[in-house]
C-alpha cells in the first residue's frame, strides 16, 4: 500500500517522551559522544544517523517533511547535510529558505519507529503531505510527537536521540565522498548545519 493511498492521521502532540530523558544543550552539545561510524575507507568522514530522518517545515504551508539524507560530521557541534536535487529536503533548503536569505530550522531524529523511518526514505508520499501522517495511516493511531524547544519542529517523543539546529544559507563545508551500500561512491554536498 503506497502512503498516498492512506487516510492520513495526523500525529499527537505530547509533551514528554523517552527522548528527553537526556538533554544537552550550549557547551555540552557534542555528537561525537554518539557512536557516529565512518562506514567505507574512501568516505571523507563519520556519518551521523541509521534509520534516521531530517525533519523540515514548509516556510509557506506549514507541512513537516521527514527525509533520510547524508549528515556528515564536521566537528563536534556542526554537520554537513547533503540533500540530494529533487528531493523535498533540497527544494525546501535551497528554493524556500535559501532562495529568501532564511535560516532554516532542523531536526535530526535517529533511532525512529520503523514505519516512520520506512517512509522517510520513500518518493511515494507527496508534496504537502506529511511522512507524520502518512506514518499515522498505516499504524491506525498517531504518531507521538514533542515541539522542539529550540526550532518549534515536532519530532517523534519515542526516537532514541534527535539534534535540534540551523542551516545557514552561505555557510558550506566539504561533503562526501560517501560510499554507498551497492559499492560505489556517490557526489558530494557541500551544506553545512550548525549547531545550536
Amino acid at each position: 500500500m503506497k502512503s498516498k493511498d492512506l487516510t492520513p492521521i495526523p500525529p499527537k502532540y505530547v509533551s514528554s517522551g523517552p527522548v528527553l530523558k537526556n538533554v544537552l544543550t550550549g557547551d555540552k552539545i557534542d555528537s561525537l559522544r554518539f557512536p557516529v561510524p565512518r562506514f567505507h575507507e574512501l568516505d571523507r568522514g563519520r556519518y551521523f544517523g541509521t534509520a534516521h530522518a531530517v525533519i523540515q517545515r514548509d516556510p509557506d504551508d506549514g507541512w513537516v517533511n521527514l527525509g533520510t539524507y547524508r549528515v556528515m560530521v564536521v566537528d563536534k557541534n556542526r554537520f554537513a547535510l547533503h540533500a540530494v536535487p529533487g528531493k523535498h529536503g533540497n527544494i525546501l533548503m535551497y528554493e524556500k529558505y535559501f532562495a529568501r536569505n532564511k535560516v532554516m530550522p532542523i531536526a535530526i531524529a535517529i533511532g525512529l519507529d520503523p514505519v516512520l523511518w520506512w517512509l522517510s526514505c520513500q518518493r511515494d508520499t507527496p508534496w504537502g503531505v506529511s511522512e507524520y501522517d502518512a506514518a499515522g495511516g498505516i499504524k491506525g493511531e498517531p504518531i507521538e510527537v514533542i515541539r522542539g524547544e529550540y526550532t518549534g519542529l515536532p519530532f517523534p517523543a519515542r526516537a532514541e536521540v534527535v539534534v535540534e539546529g540551523e542551516v545557514h544559507p552561505g555557510e558550506w563545508a566539504e561533503e562526501g565522498p560517501f560510499g554507498e551500500w551497492h559499492g560505489y561512491y556517490a557526489n558530494r554536498g557541500l551544506l553545512t548545519v550548525p549547531e545550536p
